[in-house]
Order: structure tokens, then C-alpha cells, then sequence
């Protein structure tokens, strides 16, 4: 994983993405599942239809139950073509600002929402703090607002 300040991205624009669409990483009113370390299995995919290189792949791993960011950085470990950005916020914890070197782009208006595949919703907590369960597939997908 690498930690990257992409420029032209303000703190207050991606606070406004995160109340606004549930895309945040820290704050979480409730954990519907606790970590329990038993084995997961989980399908991480990635859809950009937005930015050029426009690319949708997958990558389901299995491992320990745990907070998304720690599937998300297994999946960069596999798989070296699902590599990752994410920027630290004190108050709602890792924001993913791109994937496989598409950044979110506040004078484009886009960020990376992520969305249970299964019922199309956007995760209720981040990347720092959502438990996946087994056989959760999280879409991570480039969006507009």
C-alpha cells in the first residue's frame, strides 16, 4: 500500500463525498459485524468506466476476517495490477483516493465509491472500519457527483 496526497483533492470536497455518499472511512455508528479472525472469503471489484485507462477486474481473496483496507491491501499483494492509493483523515480514518493509478479527481468530480455488489447499496462504513463477511463481493467503482 502506498500513501499518496494527491494534489487538487481538498479536505473539504472529499468531507462533502463522505457525509454525502456514505463513501467514508472512519466513522462508523455501528459494526454489523465484529472481527472474528475466522476465514473469509471475499471478491474485491473494480470498475472505471470513467477515466482513461478504462479497466473492470477482480480479485476474490481468502483470509482471516478483518476491516476491508486489510482485504484491499491483500488484494495489491496478489495481485499487482489492483494496486491502491489511500490518504489518512483523523476524523473518518483511510480514504482510498485511487486505484490502479486512477485518482479521484475533484475538478473531474469523481471518487471511489464502494458498493455491496450483492444489493447495489454503498457500504454504511469505510475502508478503515466495514467487516466483510464470507462471500461478500464490495464493488469499488469510480462515480461522478
Amino acid at each position: 500500500m502506498s500513501i499518496y496526497k494527491p494534489a487538487g483533492i481538498l479536505y473539504s470536497t472529499l468531507l462533502f463525498i463522505a457525509t454525502v455518499h456514505i463513501a467514508w472511512a472512519g466513522v462508523c455508528l455501528f459494526t454489523k459485524y465484529p472481527v472474528n479472525g475466522l476465514p473469509v472469503n471475499v471478491t474485491l471489484v473494480v470498475n472505471n468506466v470513467i477515466e482513461n485507462p478504462t479497466f473492470k477486474s477482480s480479485q476474490a481473496i481468502s483470509l482471516p476476517q478483518t476491516y476491508l483496507i486489510s482485504v484491499v491491501s491483500a488484494a495489491a499483494d496478489v495481485n499487482k495490477v489492483f494496486q491502491y492509493s489511500a490518504q489518512y483523515y483523523s476524523n473518518l480514518g483511510l480514504m482510498i483516493t485511487a486505484i490502479n493509478n486512477v485518482f479521484a479527481n475533484q475538478q473531474k468530480r469523481t471518487y471511489w465509491e464502494f458498493i455491496d455488489a450483492k444489493t447495489f447499496k454503498p457500504l454504511e462504513c469505510g475502508v478503515s472500519t466495514f467487516v466483510p463477511i464470507n462471500e461478500d463481493v464490495i464493488l469499488f467503482n469510480l462515480t461522478t457527483y
